[in-house]
């Protein structure tokens, strides 16, 4: 741990009173998944904030799948509430060490019905608004992983409509800072020049890990809203910096502060490595959201503590390659083809210098039909020594590849999109090639390549069986050797 949260934490824990360090008293409670690889354990308090920097036995401890012991993660972690029309801004947490406005430390909430090891309800007021929020814990799952949700309902005991600002704010702990990485999935609905129903709630999240410590651990946070008819609410976007950046933005700004931005990312590919992050990761992500009178809305954030990607001597090439087209109810579908061909096993095409290359896209076996496809372009042939772990993937297959020595990917959103949280599936970074809308002629070069050239082809695609938020899923990946023998 860095030593400024040594210091920090060891000065707050010196000024709270001796009964916050036992969790179960003052409103908190432990939520747990059990032990073993995978689970996790947290000390939340009633308003769901938590953090080392809350006191002694606040942190959030994830039992690493490789190292099998429970290591801590969260320095802080807590979710800023702001309607400028009701005049309201606070912190929701019990603890002093959040930046002003509405920094003062809330009373215990009012305890809703009998806490479990996994499921804990609460209820408080501010201002006109009437919370009731349900913490709860899900895992160990086959993905050595645990979830934290966090469901906030919000009813609004005034005569007149509000906006409502919400977001989640984590400061992570993974490792030192000079090893901390991150990134954001954006919203693919905002990316797509025309989205195709049903449109549904955003998969837009923020993670950090690390590839040294903690067994290559990773912490994702998603935030959902859904308004008093269930409609998906406004993405706020999502923000990643150094401590104490997004803190103080969050506080001065509330959800202005959230500029789809990420600190440092020079090639804008929604990913920070060092020498690009070389500081202490911190995460903001939130919803917009407008109440009426005694409407209720719901404000849902999930944190999710994983393995960054798996281990073995599998050909996860070869998985990777495959995509997840119709894998519920599968069997899998090959739907990108150059020349004709999906490759075969290896999924390679060998074309002749100066031949045709055609490339087409089929209609995913579940449609919708016509479909869009979003095609990525990466040079070389991947193979498995050259696979990068995906650091918020849902399911084992979950990786994407890079050419050997690997090259930093020019668009990250690829693997990010359809994994978080469901839908699996494996992706290429690479050059973005086409938007490319099924049941229309292919595309490609008639006059083909003169000189040798090797690539590998792989595109994002709406399927309707798929089932992740957004019903997205990937393309099957073709190799293809121009001119190679």
């Amino acid at each position: 741990m860095r030593i400024r949260h040594l210091v920090l934490a060891a000065l707050v824990a010196a000024a709270l009173p001796a009964r916050a360090q036992n969790c179960g008293a003052n409103g908190t409670h432990t939520l747990t998944t059990g032990v073993g690889p995978g689970s996790l354990s947290v000390c939340v308090d009633g308003y769901g904030s938590y953090g080392s920097a809350h006191g002694v036995g606040r942190n959030l401890m994830f039992n690493t799948c490789d190292f099998n012991r429970p290591d801590p993660t969260t320095f802080q972690s807590a979710v800023r509430f702001v309607s400028v029309s009701a005049g309201q801004a606070q912190w929701l947490t019990m603890s002093n060490t959040y930046p002003p406005p509405g920094n003062a430390p809330l009373p215990p909430p009012v305890l809703q019905g009998v806490p479990t090891p996994t499921s804990w309800v609460t209820a408080w007021t501010i201002g006109p608004f009437g919370f009731r929020l349900t913490q709860s814990v899900c895992g160990p799952d086959t993905d050595c992983g645990s979830t934290l949700r966090q469901v906030f309902q919000i009813r609004n005991g005034s005569d007149v409509s509000h906006e409502l600002c919400l977001a989640r704010y984590a400061d992570t702990d993974l490792g030192p800072a000079a090893n901390d990485r991150a990134g954001a999935a954006a919203e693919l609905m905002s990316l797509l020049p025309t989205p195709l129903p049903p449109f549904r709630p955003s998969d837009e999240h923020v993670f950090a890990f690390d590839q040294t410590d903690f067994a290559e651990s990773a912490c994702a946070i998603t935030a959902e809203g859904l308004d008093a008819l269930d409609r998906p609410a406004l993405s706020a976007g999502f923000e990643v910096g150094a401590w104490p950046s997004v803190l103080n933005a969050l506080a001065s700004m509330g959800c202005a502060a959230l500029t789809r931005t990420i600190q440092n990312d020079a090639n804008h590919d929604l990913l920070v490595f060092p020498p690009e992050a070389a500081y202490d990761v911190s995460l903001g992500i939130g919803v917009r959201m407008r109440i009426a009178p005694a409407e209720t809305v719901v404000y849902t954030t999930r944190t999710r503590l994983m393995r960054r990607g798996p281990r073995g001597t599998r050909d996860l090439s070869s998985i990777a390659m495959s995509g997840n087209t119709n894998a519920n109810p599968g069997p899998l579908a090959d739907v990108l083809r150059v020349n004709g061909s999906a490759g075969g096993p290896d999924r390679t095409v060998n074309i002749a210098l100066n031949a045709p290359i055609v490339v087409a896209v089929d209609t995913p076996p579940g449609g919708p039909d016509p479909s869009i496809a979003w095609l990525f372009l990466d040079l070389g042939s991947p193979t498995n020594g050259s696979l990068i772990g995906h650091p918020i993937g849902a399911d084992a297959a979950d990786w994407f590849l890079a050419t050997s020595p690997p090259l930093p990917p020019i668009f990250f959103g690829t693997a990010a999109f359809p994994s978080f949280f469901g839908g699996g599936g494996c992706a290429l970074p690479g050059v973005s090639l086409a938007i490319y809308r099924t049941g229309v002629p292919a595309f490609g070069l008639p006059a083909g390549l003169p000189s040798p050239l090797s690539v590998t082809l792989q595109g994002l695609i709406f399927d309707l069986s798929n089932t992740n938020l957004l019903h997205v899923g990937l393309t099957n990946a073709v190799r293809v050797n121009i001119g190679i023998p």
